[in-house]
C-alpha cells in the first residue's frame, strides 16, 4: 500500500522532477550497496557507471519507450526493447566491477562451504538493482499516464456537461417568455387596467431569468421571489382568487439552489389542473428548506373532462430531470405520481 501511494505521488510530479528524484533515490540505494559489500576500491567509479546506465534507461523509458510503445498498448515491443537496452547496460555494470573475476574479493577462508554457490559479483548485484529501478520507473510512468488520461476525460466530461447545462438553461427563457406574454395578452384583452401591473411583474421576472439564472446556483430566496411573482402574474387573470395554497418554510433564505427547478412543475400544474375553467380544481405547493435538505411538493387536481392524454410535462419537466442529473447527481430524489384525480410531484434535494 505504501509503495503504491509513493508511486502515485511520484506520478503526480512533473516529468523532470520525477526523473531527477528517481535518479537521486536509486543512486543513494546503490551507494548503500557499496557500503554493505565493503567496496573500498572504486565506489565512485562503480556509482558513476550505475548512474550513467540508469540515466540511459530512464531517459529512454520516459521519452521513447513509454510514449511510443507502453502508452499505445504495444506491450510486447515495449518489453523487448526494454530488455535489449537493459542487457546492454547490465553488461557495462558487470565489466565495470573492479573486483577480481566475477566474485566478491574479500571472502573469509572456507566460505562459501562446499556445494554452495558463490555470491554474485557486485556488477551482477547492481544489475539487479538497475532492473528493479527500471521496473519502478515504468510503473510510475504508467500511473502518471493513467492519471493524466483520467484528468483529461474528467475535464472533457465536465465541459460537455457545462455545455449541455447552458443549452438547457437557454431553453428556459423562451419557454418562460412565451407563457408570460400569453398571460399579458389575455389581460390586455379582458382587463386592460391590470396590464401595467403585469408588465411590472414580468420585468422583475425577466431580470431574474436574464441575469441570476446565468449562474449555476442562486440563493433560494431569489427563486422563491420568482415563484411569487409568477403566481401574482397568473392571479391577475381574474378578480377572484384561484384555489391555490402555498406553504413555505426556510431556515436559511441564502441557501444556494439551481435556478428555475420548481417553475416547470408549477407551470405543469396550472396547465393540467384547468384551474381557470374547472370547478373543484386545486393546486397545493409546499417548499421547505433545512440545513441539509430542500423539499418541494406540488399537488394539483386533474379533470377527466379536460385532461389531455399526451406526455405529461413535455419539454419543461424533461429539462428539469436532466438538469437535476447534472447538478445534483446522486443527491436528489424526484417522485412523480398520477391518479385519476390528482397529479403530484415530490422533489428532495440534498444541499451542496
Amino acid at each position: 500500500m505504501y509503495y503504491l501511494n509513493f508511486s502515485i505521488i511520484f506520478a503526480a510530479m512533473k516529468k523532470t522532477q520525477r526523473i531527477l528524484l528517481q535518479m537521486v533515490i536509486w543512486t543513494c540505494i546503490a551507494f548503500f550497496f557499496c557500503l554493505v559489500l565493503g567496496d573500498k576500491r572504486a565506489p565512485v567509479f562503480l556509482l558513476s557507471v550505475f548512474l550513467g546506465c540508469y540515466s540511459i534507461l530512464l531517459l529512454a523509458l520516459v521519452y521513447v519507450f513509454a510514449p511510443r510503445y507502453l502508452f499505445k498498448g504495444k506491450y510486447v515491443v515495449f518489453i523487448l526493447v526494454s530488455l535489449t537496452l537493459f542487457m546492454v547496460t547490465a553488461q557495462l555494470l558487470v565489466l565495470a566491477d573492479p573486483g577480481p573475476g566475477m566474485h566478491r574479493p574479500e571472502l573469509p577462508s572456507g566460505f562459501p562451504p562446499p556445494g554452495m554457490p558463490r555470491p554474485p559479483s557486485r556488477g551482477v548485484l547492481f544489475s539487479l538493482v538497475l532492473l528493479v529501478a527500471y521496473a519502478v520507473a515504468a510503473f510510475v510512468e504508467g500511473v502518471s499516464y493513467a492519471q493524466k488520461k483520467a484528468k483529461e476525460a474528467m475535464a472533457s466530461k465536465n465541459e460537455q456537461l457545462q455545455t449541455e447545462l447552458k443549452f438547457l438553461r437557454s431553453q428556459i427563457n423562451p419557454h418562460f417568455l412565451f407563457n408570460a406574454l400569453n398571460n399579458i395578452y389575455a389581460l390586455s384583452v379582458l382587463e386592460s387596467h391590470k396590464t401595467p401591473e403585469s408588465i411590472g411583474h414580468l420585468s422583475d421576472m425577466l431580470r431574474y431569468v436574464l441575469y441570476d439564472c446565468e449562474q449555476q446556483l442562486v440563493p433560494i430566496k431569489k427563486e422563491l421571489t420568482y415563484i411569487k411573482n409568477f403566481f401574482k402574474l397568473f392571479a391577475l387573470k381574474r378578480s377572484e382568487p384561484f384555489p391555490i395554497t402555498r406553504e413555505c418554510m426556510l431556515e436559511d433564505d441564502q441557501q444556494l439552489v439551481a435556478p428555475m427547478l420548481f417553475i416547470p412543475f408549477i407551470e405543469n400544474a396550472l396547465k393540467h389542473s384547468y384551474i381557470e375553467q374547472v370547478e373543484d380544481s386545486f393546486i397545493d405547493v409546499k417548499l421547505e428548506q433545512t440545513s441539509d435538505m430542500i423539499y418541494f411538493e406540488i399537488r394539483n387536481s386533474l379533470s377527466r373532462k379536460h385532461i389531455q392524454k399526451d406526455e405529461v410535462g413535455g419539454i419543461g419537466i424533461e429539462n428539469v430531470k436532466r438538469r437535476l442529473a447534472i447538478i445534483y447527481p446522486n443527491k436528489h430524489q424526484l417522485h412523480i405520481s398520477e391518479s385519476d384525480a390528482v397529479f403530484s410531484v415530490i422533489l428532495k434535494i440534498q444541499t451542496l
